[in-house]
Order: structure tokens, then C-alpha cells, then sequence
């Protein structure tokens, strides 16, 4: 298994925001005290591969002084299933529960929730835990693909490598899902001598859709471990009417700040644009359109900043002057006022980020 390293999640456009005064703590809650104690069996946590599914066994001991029946097990959320024998325990017996969670997709560290009905009349319900680590068979863990803002048509294919270490070589023998408007194929002879590696190219067909995309790519390999290969493709199309920038990144700002966004719209054969419609998805921005010189139109947005909130949606805009439809993603967070915002910009994947501010006592 290749060993994981620390995965940054983000949400674009989000500057870290720490709020002074307030302290977060993660505590788990402990459970009720009852009769029935939960000692685990299996090594913590299960190791798998992505997509497999993870296994849990506990031994259940009855310390009380009645009999307990066990009624039933149920993940927290579904999907899951459970195993438990016997259901009946005796004052002083023990038993065995088998918890299982199916096609575990997410990457690294993590916990399951299931919780145990009995007719323990002193806690009927107790939560118990599959802790798990999923790891990837293949290098890079979080294979991606990103065409950034390209014009429909004129984007180039790129070319990923992947390796892995389970068998002595890797070869792509299919493609279970893939969204209409990607291609991918093997490179033959671009591995050089290195069977554990492979090289897909990656290409946009003609039904690209206009606009931001962000699919999954599902690729069967004769990795046994781990048979499913998923790929990340991620574009931001236009075709007559380029967007600049692509999207709207609002960041974080505190509350009740006057904040306002511009993107403009420019025509690709440099005639005059016609805005026929601009409105969001949401009600976090007032909008307002102006012209920009010849073949320009500007999208002012003010956002909206009174109430704390994230701030995620699209802007759609019909250019009817050349019979396009844009639609223009936004992100952001209104925080407290007095809140410290750090904005890290751009991370590489394998950065260390250690971030310095004072929080002051209420």
C-alpha cells in the first residue's frame, strides 16, 4: 500500500479564517454507561484500498447481572451491515459483532459510526466505531487532470503517468464511467522500460460542455487490490465569449464589508455584446452590467455581507448578441467582524502551512 500523505482539501476562493476568542475542540462523546463492553479484535485501524470495503470485529462481554439480547446494529449513516452472535448473552458471556462498510472511496484516516441495540436496561443504545485507513495502490494517490480556462476546440491533450507497485506491471483494460466528453487511452511505448508504470493521455472531445466542469473518471486496470482506477478531470470552457477571471473569488471578508466583484465579458470576434439576462442562483449578490470598450461587457456583483454565511453559487448570463449562455461560479465566507483572515493563495499539494495569529480572551 502506498503510504498517504497529508491531503490538503479546499474550497476554492476560501481564505483561512480563525476566529479570535473561540476555541474548537474535536472530543469524541463517550457513550452511556451500560452492561455490554466492546473490546476490539481487529488490528486499528483496518487498512484497506480504495474502493474496498473495511471489516470490524469486536468481543462483546455482558458485565451486568441479567441476560442481554442484542436486537440489532445499524450504521450511522447507511450504507453498512452488521454480524453478531450470539444475540443472546448470559451475565458474564461473551459474543463477537462483525461490522463491514462497503466501497470506502476517501482517502486516509477515518471512523464509522454504528450503534448497538440491546434490552440493556441501562444504555439501549451504544455507538461503536470501524476505524479505518484507506490507502491508494496507484502513485500519484489523487490522479487529476486539470485544462484550466481553454476556448472549446482548442485544447491540447495531456499526458498523466501512474504507477504502482502491486503487480509487475500495469496495464489499462477498460473504462467503466467516464462523462461524454473526455478521452482517455494508454501511451504505448512512453513508459520506457518500467512495466509498473503507465501513460494516459487525457483528450476533450467536441460535447465539451461550456462553462466550469469537474467529473470522474473510472478506469479498470489489472490491479487486483485495487481494479479501479478514478481520475479527476477538471476544465473551465468558453467558445465566442471569453470570461476573465473564470470565477468569482470573494475569499473570506468580514461581516457588513463592502465588497464588490467584476468580471468581464469580451466577444472573441471583437463585435458588440448584448447582455439579455444576468442572475445567481442564490441571493448573495446584486448585479449589474456596463460596457468595457469595444466587444466588452462588465459584471459588477456586490455582495450581500450582512449575514454570516459561505457564499457558493453560479451567475448565469445570456449574451444574445452571440447566442451564448455563461454561467460564472462564485465562493466565499462572511465572517464575524474582528476575525483574523489569512489568505494562503495557491498551495502545492505537498506544502507544510503553519499559520501564526493572536487570539485574544473574551
Amino acid at each position: 500500500m502506498v503510504p498517504m500523505k497529508s491531503l490538503i482539501r479546499y474550497w476554492p476562493g476560501v481564505a483561512l479564517a480563525l476566529a479570535c476568542g473561540f476555541a474548537f475542540a474535536a472530543s469524541p462523546s463517550s457513550p452511556p454507561a451500560g452492561n455490554l463492553v466492546f473490546e476490539a479484535v481487529s488490528e486499528t485501524p483496518v487498512e484497506i484500498f480504495q474502493g474496498a470495503d473495511a471489516r470490524f470485529t469486536y468481543r462483546v462481554r455482558n458485565t451486568g447481572t441479567s441476560p442481554i439480547r442484542i436486537q440489532r446494529i445499524d450504521p450511522a449513516p447507511p450504507p453498512g451491515s452488521a454480524r453478531f452472535e450470539p444475540a443472546e448473552l448470559a451475565p458474564g458471556a461473551t459474543g463477537r459483532i462483525e461490522l463491514e462498510k462497503p466501497a470506502i472511496d476517501a482517502l486516509g484516516k477515518q471512523s464509522f459510526a454504528f450503534h448497538v441495540y440491546s434490552t440493556d436496561a441501562a444504555a439501549r443504545s451504544v455507538p461503536v466505531s470501524l476505524p479505518v485507513f484507506v490507502g491508494s495502490a496507484y502513485v500519484p494517490e489523487l490522479p487529476a487532470i486539470d485544462f484550466g480556462v481553454i476556448r472549446k476546440g482548442h485544447a491540447e491533450p495531456k499526458l498523466l503517468e501512474v504507477t504502482s507497485f502491486e503487480a509487475p506491471s500495469l496495464k489499462m483494460e477498460g473504462i467503466i464511467e467516464k462523462p461524454d466528453w473526455v478521452l482517455v487511452e494508454p501511451v504505448p511505448g512512453e513508459t520506457g522500460k518500467d512495466p509498473q508504470r503507465l501513460m494516459l493521455r487525457v483528450s476533450l472531445t467536441k460535447n465539451l460542455p461550456l462553462g466550469e466542469s469537474r467529473r470522474t473518471v473510472k478506469i479498470r486496470t489489472n490491479i487486483q487490490t485495487q481494479p479501479v482506477l478514478v481520475l479527476q478531470v477538471a476544465t473551465n470552457a468558453y467558445d465566442k465569449i471569453q470570461v476573465s477571471p473564470a470565477q468569482m473569488d470573494i475569499g473570506a471578508i468580514h461581516r457588513n464589508a463592502k465588497i464588490v466583484q467584476t468580471v468581464d465579458l469580451r466577444a472573441i470576434d471583437g463585435k458588440p455584446i448584448q447582455i439579455t439576462k444576468a442572475e445567481e442562483t442564490g441571493e448573495n449578490l446584486d448585479l449589474s452590467i456596463e460596457p468595457c470598450g469595444e466587444g466588452c461587457a462588465r459584471l459588477s456583483a456586490k455582495v450581500k455581507t450582512a449575514n454570516l454565511k459561505p457564499l457558493r453559487g453560479y451567475v448565469t448570463v445570456q449574451v444574445g448578441s452571440h447566442g451564448e449562455t455563461i454561467k460564472i461560479p462564485y465562493y466565499g465566507l462572511i465572517v464575524k467582524e474582528g476575525t483574523m483572515i489569512k489568505n494562503l493563495g495557491v498551495l502545492d499539494a505537498n506544502a507544510d502551512v503553519r499559520v501564526q495569529g493572536e487570539v485574544k480572551e473574551q
